[in-house]
């Protein structure tokens, strides 16, 4: 029962008007029948269904379908027929009907096993016997019965939706990412699109996040030339295989000559493994910070790297850009040539980046800011708290944030005398930064952390471990205290107090990690340095001409 197929009918002119596309396998699409149909679509075409029509097909093991379905990503090439302005004139007719029927799918009679049943088919059936023998009535009893007309359309609803969001903007920068929560990651974003807008501000960016989530967001903040799609929350009820193919059809059809920024997540991820062969298509940046360690049997382990995926799509990835040199040379290490695609790119620091005054017991006064999420280690901070107290009763520890990922209790920071959690914070800026002298940081595994680069602009002492990134900023005995990272808690713990008490008992030494913080972020992570850099990396993208209107052809007759 499909009625839409490989086998058309029409007059000879359609044809030269829309030749069928001689579609590669190796260049990662397929299926140009259904391409030739798509932009048929775009053209104004009505598809006419041939009643009482039947079709046999030979399909060889290695025939062309099953070449295409294994070796190409099962998308057709670029049609018109994504192109937003015209998608929503095909479509419109059609929306309310398919938008509000259960499951967004088509109405519509299902197939059902009487139709082999039927004198004209079967009669059909043993007509086609007579030339080949391989068909017979018996071969039809347990057959599977579709139809291609059938199909879930909530993902064409989806689109139809984010089509009338963004009307007929061309885009020349592009970023995918998961979500803009209030993290490092996204005020790394954040800089990077404000520095961008500031050398370019008639360039159009589009925002699509692809994961959900629930925690607060900074999507207030970003640059007036930015436009948001936020499939977390305009599709929360598809897939991450269908966000990933909305995102697919809307590059291809708004952003053709955009460069695409891609920041490591399950929602590139899954993007890259499905469509990585087609993003040669575009200039692709990639954004690599960190990796994800985790423990077993005391012993340390990479659990989750970007690297295999990089080293996959290394053709599709114009640029690799980290915020550390560890990062980097970690990366070019092991992947061994083409180190010059590895960029480095600092994170930006807004801040005084002088010495404030203090208030008369900021010595004794500790801030804990971060992401309340496992991979950052929150778990010391009771530890710490309990051998503080006994050792320092003077010393008070406040904790600052929110989970995004989860994986911490927020109640394990309860009933200590020593500590206080005050919550999520919107930005380093929104503390009252000049009731503290020393600000400690915990994780497991860590880039170069934007919090760590705020409080150091603020003129704090840093106490953190030396994990990912950290080491180039906090620079044992300059710009504050770097501790080993110790796997067992309780050690870890008893180092932070070690380094604490050491701060207390000669305040000289406050003083000293302040005036080498500041100098060390004026030099490396001013706001002047940063809009350097940006402008080396990113010259503005190329705007493309305004695409021409396609013409509407007369009726096709597609046989089905």
């Amino acid at each position: 029962m499909h009625p839409f197929i490989s086998r058309v009918c029409g007059h000879r002119e359609i044809f030269s008007a829309l030749p069928f596309a001689d579609v590669q396998i190796s260049s990662g699409y397929a299926y140009e029948d259904w391409h030739f149909n798509s932009r048929a679509a775009a053209a104004g075409f009505d598809m006419s269904i041939a009643p009482g029509t039947i079709l046999f097909y030979r399909q060889r093991p290695g025939s062309l379908l099953r070449q295409s379905d294994s070796g190409s990503t099962r998308q057709i090439p670029p049609s018109p027929l994504f192109d937003p302005k015209t998608y929503i004139e095909i479509c419109a007719p059609y929306y309310n009907v398919v938008a509000d029927a259960p499951g967004a799918t088509k109405p519509g009679d299902p197939p059902n096993r009487s139709l082999v049943n039927r004198p004209d088919i079967s009669r059909e059936i043993n007509t086609a016997n007579a030339i080949e023998p391989l068909i017979a009535l018996p071969h039809f009893d347990h057959c599977p019965i579709g139809s291609n007309s059938l199909h879930d359309l909530s993902a064409g609803v989806a689109y139809y939706d984010l089509c009338q969001a963004i009307g007929d903007t061309n885009f020349d920068e592009v970023f995918l990412l998961p979500f803009m929560a209030r993290g490092g990651a996204e005020k790394y974003f954040l800089e990077l699109l404000d520095a961008m807008y500031a050398s370019d501000p008639l360039t159009n960016t589009l925002l699509i996040f692809g994961e959900n989530c629930a925690g607060p967001s900074w999507e207030d903040r970003v640059p007036p030339n930015a436009t948001i799609l936020d499939l977390g929350s305009l599709c929360s009820k598809l897939s991450l295989d269908q966000r990933c193919l909305l995102t697919l059809k809307l590059l291809q059809s708004r952003t053709p000559n955009a460069r695409i920024h891609m920041r490591d997540s399950a929602f590139v991820g899954h993007f890259l493994r499905s469509f990585g062969r087609l993003a040669c298509d575009f200039e692709c940046i990639y954004y690599h910070f960190s990796e994800t360690y985790h423990t077993r049997n005391g012993e340390k382990f990479i659990y989750h790297s970007p690297l295999g995926l990089i080293a996959d799509n290394f053709d599709a990835l114009s640029m690799i850009v980290c915020d550390s040199m560890t990062m980097i040379n970690s990366d070019r290490q092991r992947i061994g040539f083409c180190g010059d695609k590895w960029q480095c790119l600092y994170a930006p620091v807004r801040g005084p980046t002088i010495a404030t005054p203090r208030a008369a017991d900021a010595a004794c006064q500790i801030l804990w800011a971060s992401r309340l999420d496992s991979e950052k280690r929150p778990e010391l901070l009771p530890l710490i708290a309990r051998r503080l107290e006994r050792q320092l009763p003077s010393a008070h520890i406040h904790v600052h944030g929110g989970g995004v990922f989860g994986g911490f209790q927020t109640a394990k920071l309860k009933g200590l005398r020593n500590l206080t959690f005050h919550g999520a914070y919107n930005g380093f800026d929104s503390l009252p930064t000049d009731t503290y002298s020393i600000f400690m940081y915990t994780s497991y595994f860590d880039g170069i952390p934007n919090t760590i680069l705020e409080a150091m602009s603020h003129g704090m002492a840093v106490i953190a471990p030396a994990v990912g990134g950290i080491p180039e900023v906090v620079i044992d005995g300059e710009t504050g205290l770097l501790l080993p990272n110790i796997e067992d808690d309780e050690a870890m713990a008893e180092a932070y107090v070690r380094a604490l008490l050491r701060l207390h008992r000669d305040p000289s030494l406050i003083e000293s990690y302040s005036n080498g913080a500041l100098a060390l972020i004026e030099r490396q992570h001013s706001y002047k340095a940063h809009r350097a850099r940006v402008a080396e990396l990113f010259s503005p993208a190329p705007r493309p001409a305004p695409a021409a209107s396609s013409a509407r052809l007369p009726e096709i007759l597609c046989h089905g």
